[in-house]
């Protein structure tokens, strides 16, 4: 299964079956989670033994009001199940403010963006469904998943900042698809969106004479007009455009004037370094440049190369790099 949890169950019912046998009988103890997930892992005879009430959180802070009003605050204790930050911050927040002991059941596992905002998991899980019904579902590349899940978490950086939204080397429309599924799920306002690629691979003069000799004659995609039909499609209320492009010999950002966030993935040397020339002087203020390639080393040292010539220029002076684990590397905009 592609979107793992990190929630150790182990862990949980060791916890669960030691509250069991130690929490005095008069204290009022409310586990709260989601009822389905921990009777899958857990099992349902061992729910119907648990003697604490399981509440899901939507039904959590009336249930603690109500406890308020038969209990001392020192007598409930919450017990928190869930992997998900921001599902847990109303709740934890209610009992932190009313002075309510809590406990987050689970272990101390990292993950990235898809374990704060629930949004991602479901978007990914929908759009690498229908990416495997048709056949270009690309999540083996190292670090795939966590390209993903940090072109999500870009998207909510700069939700407040004017500009569209650019993407070089869509391909398949893999990444591209998941950028709009995620951006309209969360309801964000209207923008335009641009899609760049040759569509037909590494087929160019400036692929055949690179020293970077891996791409020539490689990438090839399903073709523009079927990657145009699946990005328009996710469009929303947002603005899709695809266009057939070579960034390095085209005028490809023509009519574009302001950048919020611009997700670079075209592998070549001479095609990193020049989009990132390209692209840089349009990024606004506090703006997002996702050189996607750079972290690949060794294979995509020509695209580290590019990344190292841009910010020791005097426009890449005006980014902070934030390199990512998934082989991505923020550049923010100063």
């Amino acid at each position: 299964m592609i979107l793992t949890s990190k929630l150790d169950w182990n862990e949980i019912r060791n916890n669960l079956d030691k509250l069991s046998t130690e929490v005095p009988t008069a204290r009022k103890v409310m586990v709260v989670g989601t009822r389905e997930l921990i009777a899958e892992h857990l099992s349902a005879d061992y729910l119907e033994n648990l003697p604490f009430p399981i509440v899901s959180f939507e039904e959590a802070v009336p249930e603690l009001e109500a406890a308020l009003a038969d209990h001392g605050r020192d007598e409930i204790l919450v017990v928190f199940i869930e992997e998900i930050a921001q599902t847990l911050l109303p709740t934890v927040g209610f009992c932190v403010d009313h002075q309510i002991r809590w406990v987050a059941l689970g272990g101390h596992g990292t993950g990235g963006y898809r374990f704060d905002d629930p949004m991602v998991n479901f978007s990914l899980r929908e759009s690498f469904h229908e990416q495997q019904q048709e056949n270009f579902l690309k999540i083996d590349d190292p670090g795939t998943l966590g390209d993903f899940v940090n072109l999500c978490q870009a998207l909510s950086i700069i939700q407040h900042l004017e500009g569209d939204i650019v993407e070089c080397g869509c391909f398949n429309g893999s990444s591209g698809g998941i950028i709009l599924d995620y951006y309209n799920r969360k309801g964000y306002s209207r923008r335009n969106f641009y899609f760049f690629d040759v569509f037909s691979g590494f087929d160019y003069d400036a692929a055949y004479t690179s020293t970077d000799t891996r791409w020539a004659d490689s990438h090839q995609s399903a073709g523009y007009d079927v990657v145009r039909r699946r990005l328009e499609r996710k469009c929303g209320i947002n603005s899709v455009t695809v266009k057939k492009q070579n960034i390095i010999t085209d005028d490809f950002l023509e009519g574009i004037d302001k950048i919020a966030m611009a997700n670079l993935d075209v592998d070549l040397y001479e095609a990193v370094d020049v989009g990132l020339r390209k692209l840089a002087p349009k990024i606004v203020k506090g703006g997002l440049l996702i050189c996607e390639d750079a972290g690949h080393t060794p294979a995509l040292i020509g695209a580290r190369l590019a990344l190292q010539r841009f910010m020791d220029s005097d426009l890449g002076r005006d980014f902070l790099p934030v390199f990512m684990e998934s082989g991505q590397v923020f550049l923010i905009r100063l």
